[in-house]
């Protein structure tokens, strides 16, 4: 299914800047020594499941603990659209993106929450949305905005 799905889209389906008309411009970004590629405002973020600033608070305080970073897991590519995103991160992970659901946004959205988007491996390709400290309630609310559907979109790899 995986390859047949690949094929339909064929290489037509690599985003270039143009292809966002809605993309945002610079904003506020994160510097961190360890990006030293980071994504365009106009990539696509793809979250597993159906945000809510709770579920976002657990997510980020629950990486926090474990590794002293205010991160939460997505997947992102400069170059693919959203299922093709779910379909690689399935690919190189087979527990990846594994919710019936999932969202997406730009990291230009992200940004300019005041967040970054960044590399965040194993597994390869993983991303992570990184605060340089906790979130505020507020922030919360913007990345829940951000993340549309509000209700999900069908994900192609769901478990």
């Amino acid at each position: 299914m995986v390859a047949a799905y690949r094929l339909s889209y064929g290489a037509t389906t690599r985003r270039t800047p143009a292809d966002d008309p809605g993309r945002i411009g610079s904003s506020r970004v994160l510097v961190d020594p360890e990006q030293p590629d980071p994504l365009p405002d106009w990539a696509i973020v793809v979250r597993g499941g159906v945000a809510t600033a709770k579920l976002l608070r657990a997510a980020f305080d629950k990486c926090f603990d474990k590794e002293g970073r205010h991160d939460a897991s997505v997947n992102a590519s400069a170059h693919l659209y959203a299922e093709e995103i779910a379909l690689e991160a399935r690919e190189l992970h087979k527990y990846a993106l594994p919710h019936r659901r999932m969202q997406t946004a730009t990291v230009g959205r992200i940004r300019a929450i005041g967040a970054d988007v960044v590399l965040s491996e194993p597994p390869p390709g993983h991303h992570a949305i990184r605060f340089s400290e906790r979130p505020t309630d507020s922030q919360l609310d913007q990345l829940v905005a951000a993340l549309r559907p509000a209700c999900g979109r069908p994900n192609p790899v769901a478990k």
